[in-house]
């Protein structure tokens, strides 16, 4: 087997501290929502590095104590020198938002948020308690707008601009008021929430249950597991029936499906028809080679198949051996039509993650996705370097990378 190495070169920034506080470090290609992993800073005058794969990236350093970034471009950083001064900490850690209505907290709001830093949505429930907490906002002009509904209606967005000042040594707490919007208290398993324009002052407004028959329970939910299983019954049947349509739909939609010569299948004879069931994501294997050829961490099992890695452009090889080659630049990957790598799986998000790709080297970024991507079976932490042989996984849909 032929190994090859992806030749990193690294970035190296000499940045020095403009106080004696405790700072911290961290880079991201994006704007980040969440906090990544922080490298901290041990002295006055101390030296990162930073992997050069990606064509733009930006460098923040974090004041804990103020909770105030500085932040600047890689390709603002001339000589590999930075020295943010006291002015430059223009970022605020986290900023609090809260919805509220004429009784209390909102329940439930879609909420715009767009600031210098990229425009993005967020969404309150019942269990926010009608806030948000919106990491890494930089000073000027924070823009908000609050969607939300009454009985179904959507409503007219209220829309709130504020002046976020980082000058300033208190957190800051913003509030965006809506005139008739449903609180949380409004919403609970007693009643359906209404928002009542005639209903007294302080009172929740909600429709009350009363009457309830235990023997009426009883029967709403045996006929609800009849109609569950009647519809189980007859979705098996049809997929039975109609295997191959049944097989083309999947397959569009991205499922891995098994084939002829797979290990565990016959391939002279075609297995009994049954319904396709996905299977959970495998662990990585090391493949055991001979003493002639040594392991390295790099020659990795996939699928049950191993791979003669090459010489090549970096590039994504899904289990059943299709191949995304890496353009230039970066690739958001999720499962929404118009990203770069559209994943058809609901346990990859819209927007899940990125990939960048610099030459022949290669780094994926997460975007706080739900079910998080790995590498080689650990969770990706900030800007992660891939490697010939890495298993790369998204949510539960995996690939290898390959250079």
């Amino acid at each position: 087997m032929i190994l090859s190495s992806v030749a990193i070169a690294d970035m190296k920034v000499e940045v020095t501290l403009p106080s004696d506080r405790e700072y911290f470090a961290f880079e991201s290609p994006a704007w980040p929502r969440i906090e990544p992993k922080l490298w901290p800073l041990a002295k006055k005058k101390d030296t990162l590095t930073l992997p050069t794969m990606l064509t733009k990236s930006n460098l923040f350093l974090l004041d804990k104590e103020k909770g105030r970034l500085a932040v600047i471009s890689t390709v603002n950083i001339k000589g590999g020198k930075w020295a943010p001064t006291l002015a430059d900490f223009n970022v605020i850690d986290s900023v609090k938002l809260s919805v509220v209505t004429a009784k209390g907290p909102i329940g439930v709001a879609s909420v715009e948020i767009q600031s210098n830093a990229g425009k993005f949505t967020e969404l309150i429930d019942p269990a926010s308690g009608g806030s948000l907490t919106l990491k890494y906002v930089p000073a000027g002009e924070l823009r908000v707008a609050v969607s939300y509904k009454v009985d179904g209606k959507s409503q007219e967005p209220v829309a709130s601009t504020f002046k976020v000042d980082a000058s300033k040594e208190v957190i800051p707490a913003y509030e965006v008021s809506v005139p008739n919007g449903v609180p949380a208290s409004g919403i609970n398993g007693v009643g359906t929430a209404v928002a009542d324009g005639n209903a007294p002052k302080g009172e929740s407004a909600t429709v009350p249950v009363s009457g309830v028959n235990p023997l009426g329970n009883i029967l709403s939910t045996l006929f609800g597991l009849a109609f569950v299983v009647g519809v189980g019954y007859f979705v098996v049947k049809y997929m039975r029936s109609n295997e191959d349509k049944v097989k083309e739909t999947l397959v569009k939609l991205g499922a891995d499906l098994p084939k002829a010569g797979d290990p565990g299948t016959d391939s002279q004879t075609a297995a009994p028809s049954t319904p396709f069931v996905p299977t959970a994501p495998q662990p990585v294997q090391q493949i055991i080679l001979d003493p002639v050829a040594p392991v390295t961490d790099a020659g990795l099992a996939f699928g049950g198949v191993s791979s003669v890695l090459s010489n090549g452009l970096p590039t994504l090889v899904a289990r059943d051996g299709s191949r995304f080659e890496l353009p230039e630049g970066e690739t958001v990957v999720g499962r929404e039509f118009g990203n770069g790598l559209v994943v058809a799986s609901d346990t990859v998000s819209r927007r899940h993650a990125s990939l960048l790709r610099s030459g022949n080297s290669a780094s994926v970024v997460d975007h706080g996705s739900t079910n998080g991507t790995w590498v080689n079976g650990a969770k990706v932490a900030g800007n992660h370097e891939l490697r010939v042989g890495d298993s790369v996984r998204f949510g539960s849909v995996e690939y290898r990378f390959e250079g």
